[in-house]
């Protein structure tokens, strides 16, 4: 319920900062009862073959047999240069969506002997920001409103209470935001990559102004869209807000906490002048290591033209010189989606388990078709901590005079032997 998801929640977070805020000291102002709430090249460079193109189609990958995943060992050594990054986008504003945007404050109090911890809602807030996934760092933030007439509670009396004796929104019908500062903001971050930072900003509160910082966690569920949460903790009596006590209320505590769940939209389309990013990546994927294969191993669909078998598995074979069409993939960062222009069929993993295989399917928005290229080439299916891994030991020969494979599966980012799992894309191909 709190979760501002890459840069656009930052701002968001701060908007959402300022509603809980004004929530909060709505909140504590109406003590009223309520239930607790709970690298770009123009060909692909592989070592040299000496079978030419034909050959290499004839003695393509025959054998069909996939061999266990299996676990690779953890170890310390890492490969050669990292592969590509994150698309490059430019800023683009994003509008926080009040169907999809919550703001919160959280206070306690003692209502007739018991605790309580009474929660306020709102959706009225609005505010924008300018980011773009490679810029977080450069993100601007435009002041963020709250209505402060719209805060509810699970109590109409404390509702009224809010309005009319604790924030008088007859007088001081808006709470604002006004964001001045961010720290600690990465330069630029993948989509599906979750980020922190913090917020600094002036608090406008009836008559107040104070400066306060919100702790923000966000990420860029796509190019368009950023998610985030935020919270904060203030204190009524610094904001000159004071809580009338009604006989059965004894206490209601001077700290209250903030909190915003937000989605913030990009009104650019991904093709428009206004936000824009690289095209799909037409390339090969292909291994760091070549391990036992000079020609280097590539991701690959098993069989091959007529004979090719896209119902199975997806595995790692030696590297093709005629760039046949099962090893040619499209990366599409802002999507996250690696899909293969010649069937139109997208990679799919087909669990979030350790061991879990990677198959061809119809291109969707399904997470299990996000992957995410990261520093060092590790590529993570998104929002899990598995990454693309072959399997160790010696490849198995696959057909031709030379060609080998490997099975592929997901493998704990964190335990796998990296040189079985990093990746390049040497560039894009021709058409």
């Amino acid at each position: 319920m709190y979760s501002w998801t890459s840069r656009r929640r930052n701002i968001f977070l701060t908007g959402v900062w300022i509603i809980l805020i004004l929530t909060g000291m709505a909140l504590a102002g109406c003590t009223m009862p309520e239930t607790p709430p709970v690298a770009e090249s123009a060909e692909v460079e592989a070592a040299p073959s000496q079978e030419d193109a034909t050959s290499d189609a004839q003695q393509d990958e025959s054998a069909t047999e996939t061999t266990e995943a299996t676990t690779p060992p953890a170890e310390e050594d890492s490969a050669a240069e990292a592969p590509l990054a994150i698309a490059e986008y430019v800023i683009a504003e994003y509008v926080l969506d009040s169907d999809q945007t919550e703001a919160r404050f959280i206070v306690e109090e003692t209502l007739g002997g018991a605790h309580v911890v009474v929660t306020g809602v709102s959706s009225a807030v609005t505010g924008s920001l300018k980011t773009s996934p490679d810029q977080v760092a450069a993100t601007e933030v435009a002041p963020i409103v709250i209505d402060a007439t719209s805060f509810i509670t699970d109590n109409n009396m404390r509702n009224g209470a809010i309005r009319r004796f604790v924030l008088y929104t007859n007088l001081y019908p808006e709470i604002v935001f006004t964001p001045a500062v961010l720290r600690n903001a990465p330069e630029s971050v993948g989509i599906g990559e979750d980020f922190e930072l913090e917020v600094e900003g002036a608090l406008s509160v009836m008559d107040t102004t104070k400066d306060i910082t919100f702790q923000v966690s966000a990420r860029f569920e796509t190019a368009t869209e950023l998610y985030g949460y935020g919270s904060t903790t203030i204190l009524l009596e610094e904001f000159g807000v004071n809580v009338p006590m009604p006989p059965r209320v004894t206490w209601v505590a001077d700290e209250v906490i903030l909190e915003l769940e937000f989605t913030a939209i990009s009104q650019a389309s991904p093709d428009s002048a206004e936000l824009t990013k690289a095209p799909p990546q037409i390339t090969l994927v292909q291994l760091i290591d070549p391990l036992d294969e000079p020609e280097f191993y590539c991701l690959d669909v098993p069989g091959f033209g007529a004979s090719v078998q896209l119902d199975s598995a997806l595995m790692a074979h030696t590297c093709k010189r005629n760039q046949a069409a099962d090893e040619i993939f499209a990366y599409d960062a802002a999507s996250g989606r690696l899909s293969m222009p010649a069937y139109d069929l997208c990679m799919e993993a087909d669990g979030t388990a350790r061991g879990s295989l990677l198959y061809l399917a119809a291109c969707t928005e399904h997470a299990h078709q996000k992957f995410q290229l990261q520093e060092g080439g590790f590529i993570r299916l998104f929002d899990t901590e598995l990454c693309l891994t072959v399997t160790d030991g010696e490849g198995m020969p696959a057909g031709g005079r030379s060609h080998l494979r490997r099975d592929l599966s997901l493998e704990a980012c964190t335990t796998l032997t990296p040189h079985l799992a990093q990746w390049q894309m040497p560039g894009t191909l021709p058409r």
